[in-house]
């Protein structure tokens, strides 16, 4: 109940980067989970900064300020929690010649939970998966992300693959796609295709702290 929560969210961020190596020229892949891993366990937030300071929107060099200004030496535990952004962004679920490839979505994962490991294996990481969602397609019509592929996978493709990685590193892993917003009952918790309303933010809270608070590991 005492709990202090953090949040370093960055709008519509992704899991896998768009790049598999760093480009210039393409700032906002610090935005995007390996390179904000990467910032965080080298204590170095130059590079996010700089991008967020591009930015229109304040929540960017917000998320950049309160990642900056924690102390991880008293973190208990990192949550990992995005939405289905990899997927309608047409990211690559993974490169199988390559587990660690960044511009794919298992490889951007796996980079981000074994670098936390690496250098605060202490703190406990727990992925909640992406809710139910749907694409847009060009006519404005809602495609049900359960089965619609776009060309890497449908939702349920991402999450099985999710699972994998978080299973492989050892870390936790809460299924909200079946689990907390299905196909069932979105229309209570979602504003639109993808974003939660508030009654959709407080139900994926109560899950993870309901599963942390029964000792689910």
């Amino acid at each position: 109940a005492n709990a202090t929560v953090y949040n370093g969210g960055f709008p519509e961020s992704t899991v896998g980067a768009r790049y598999s190596s760093y480009n210039e020229g393409y700032p906002k892949d610090n935005f995007n989970l390996p390179y904000v891993a990467k910032s965080i366990c080298a204590k170095d937030f130059g590079r996010l900064e700089a991008a967020a300071s591009a930015e229109q929107d304040p929540k960017f060099a917000e998320a950049v300020d309160t990642l900056k200004n924690i102390d991880y030496g008293k973190v208990d535990m990192i949550v990992i929690m995005y939405d289905a952004a990899d997927y309608l962004a047409l990211i690559p679920s993974d490169n199988p010649n390559d587990p660690h490839e960044l511009s794919t979505y298992t490889g951007g994962l796996r980079n981000a939970i074994e670098d936390i490991q690496e250098t605060y294996p202490y703190i406990r990481i727990v992925v909640m998966s992406h809710t139910f969602a749907h694409s847009v397609d060009e006519s404005g019509n809602y495609q049900n992300g359960g089965n619609t592929d776009l060309g890497n996978g449908t939702l349920p493709h991402y999450l099985y693959k999710e699972v994998d990685v978080a299973i492989s590193c050892g870390v936790s892993i809460i299924d909200n796609f079946y689990g907390t917003i299905n196909e069932d009952n979105y229309m209570e918790y979602m504003t639109d295709y993808i974003h939660l309303n508030d009654a959709g933010r407080k139900l994926m809270a109560d899950r993870l702290a309901e599963l942390v608070n029964t000792g689910y590991t």
